[in-house]
């Protein structure tokens, strides 16, 4: 079953999050590739600054430092297929956020997987880890009541005195 989350947050939200979730062993990795072998290449920031929003990927993953449980297939040369579904991994879709508009992302993972409704739980130990991700994340945030979404501090402090807007 998938298990998820959305947020909203600024740059410096990111940043603050990033910090917190590297405590806990939590590698970030992009949904860009290096051929040889093929991987995903780590990334060390989950903000994406101002100065490239639009030119870089929204979506990255986390994964606990020492597991290797990531299933790529190579679609063409320059598209990968990340197999959430199969691989021990968090998908995030990072929020961005302009100054005037700030966006919705979403953590998201899948405890078990399966096909033709022959399913299985993934390990019990990245079962154990996503959920601390989970939260460990989900404390730094502040939730919302009514909608059930997770802001981080600065979004939210520019959302209630109208400096920015969301966009959901």
């Amino acid at each position: 079953m998938g298990k998820q989350f959305n947020i909203s947050a600024t740059f410096g939200d990111l940043e603050q999050l990033g910090a917190i979730l590297r405590e806990q062993n939590v590698a970030f990795l992009s949904d860009q590739w290096m051929d040889d072998p093929l991987r995903l290449t780590t990334i060390n920031s989950l903000g994406i600054p101002l100065a490239q929003a639009g030119a870089v990927s929204t979506v990255c993953y986390l994964k606990p430092i020492d597991s290797q449980e990531v299933h790529l297939r190579k679609l063409s040369s320059v598209k990968v297929f990340v197999d959430i579904h199969r691989s021990e991994l968090i998908q995030f879709i990072r929020p961005c956020c302009d100054g005037k508009v700030v966006g919705m992302g979403r953590l998201y993972y899948h405890d078990n997987y399966g096909i033709y409704g022959n399913n299985q739980l993934k390990s019990e130990e990245f079962r154990k880890w996503a959920s601390k991700v989970f939260r460990v994340a989900k404390k730094t945030l502040v939730r919302e009541p009514i909608n059930g979404i997770y802001f981080g501090k600065e979004a939210e402090a520019l959302i209630a005195s109208g400096a920015v807007t969301i966009k959901y």
